[in-house]
């Protein structure tokens, strides 16, 4: 039906009297070659005519200039099209558990090893095998593994809430977990509080801080596989003048970082009010100012891809990144340990707004 429509519209604008002629000799040449094309080139081409007929009903002229990335990303008009995550064949769920039958034989002989590899290969085949997950946190449970057998516990609930296993496993490592976290945040609280007492006016304490400063750029950057040495991040910062033999790209990721800390320390701190979406905007602007300042500061446009992960369309990022600046001004998080309310907001915020390029800095881009 979409079809005809288009080739009315076509006909009547631009082909004039000639459209029904065309329409006929295109339509035995498809008759003719469609038996020799494959089902999957079929299947394909049709695709792609509903994501340029999408483009054509929605209009896609303002995205169609959008910068290049190195990374697989598809125009959000296309989303239709998207894989998703593929489900394990039946094969492949026979072999899962045939591995946890074997593995629970393994463990009754007190093969424990045995057991865990068993497993391991359990879920390679089905990541989604709710008795392997609880199984697997067993026996890193029994092996005083507490955090890892938690995190399996809570996977296995994300896929099946109602597990009464999984349940009685977790409300017994939750705890267990809570007073670890509590147990190290103690510690951290315990060397701030060391810290705080040290006069700001030390200069011991100032050059601690400095070379900190470029210790978390070099850490931010080489995460991600720059090559820069820390000598060669604080020349950058300092001088303003390029290594020679190094990127330019890596360099002006460096300033960028650079440029996004100064922001925070003398804008952000000294400003009293809640988190909002213009100020980690603003953050991004700066971080990727000097590398691709025409995506710096704005939410991406195109679909990306991280793994078997999809992270939310393009069209949905104002309202995710709306919601998660509410949770970050929420009460709930506020009373979070900063340490614990830092690992929430970066996991929330990579959750929703994946990069289209590895720099983790991109996020939003």
């Amino acid at each position: 039906m979409a079809a005809v429509t288009i080739w009315r519209y076509t006909s009547a604008r631009v082909l004039g009297g000639w459209g029904p002629l065309l329409c006929v000799i295109l339509g035995s040449l498809v008759a003719l070659l469609m038996p020799l094309v494959g089902v999957e080139d079929r299947c394909c081409g049709s695709l792609k005519s509903i994501a340029q007929l999408r483009c054509l009903l929605w209009g896609s002229s303002q995205h169609s200039s959008a910068v290049q990335s190195t990374s697989l990303t598809v125009p959000f008009t296309a989303l239709d099209v998207l894989p998703q995550k593929s489900k394990p064949s039946k094969e492949m769920e026979l072999e899962a558990k045939a591995a946890l039958q074997q593995a629970l034989e393994m463990k009754k002989l007190g093969k424990r090893d045995k057991a865990h590899k068993l497993l391991v290969h359990a879920l390679s085949m089905n990541p989604e095998f709710v008795d392997a997950l609880t199984e697997l946190g067993t026996i890193l449970e029994e092996e005083k593994d507490v955090v890892q057998a938690d995190h399996l516990y809570t996977k296995a609930l994300a896929i099946s809430p109602c597990n009464k296993r999984a349940l009685i496993s977790r409300d017994r490592t939750l705890p267990l977990v809570e007073e670890i976290d509590q147990r190290y945040f103690s510690i951290i609280d315990s060397k701030v509080r060391r810290l705080m007492s040290i006069p700001k006016g030390n200069s011991a304490l100032r050059r601690v801080m400095e070379e900190t400063y470029y210790h978390h750029i070099y850490h931010t950057v080489a995460i991600e596989g720059s090559t820069l040495t820390l000598s060669e991040i604080r020349h950058i910062i300092e001088t303003r003048y390029a290594v020679p033999g190094k990127s330019l790209q890596e360099q002006n990721e460096a300033i960028g970082v650079d440029a996004a800390m100064k922001y925070i320390n003398t804008t952000l701190l000294s400003r009293s009010g809640d988190m909002t979406v213009s100020d980690i905007l603003e953050i991004h602007r700066r971080v990727l100012g000097y590398v691709d300042p025409v995506e710096g500061g704005r939410l991406r446009t195109n679909q990306v891809f991280v793994g078997h992960h999809i992270p939310p369309h393009p069209q949905d990022l104002q309202r995710h990144m709306q919601e998660l600046v509410h949770w970050l001004n929420s009460e709930e998080a506020l009373q979070l340990h900063p340490v614990e309310y830092a690992a929430l907001a970066h996991y929330k915020l990579v959750a929703c707004c994946r990069a289209t390029r590895s720099w983790p800095g991109a996020g939003l881009s």
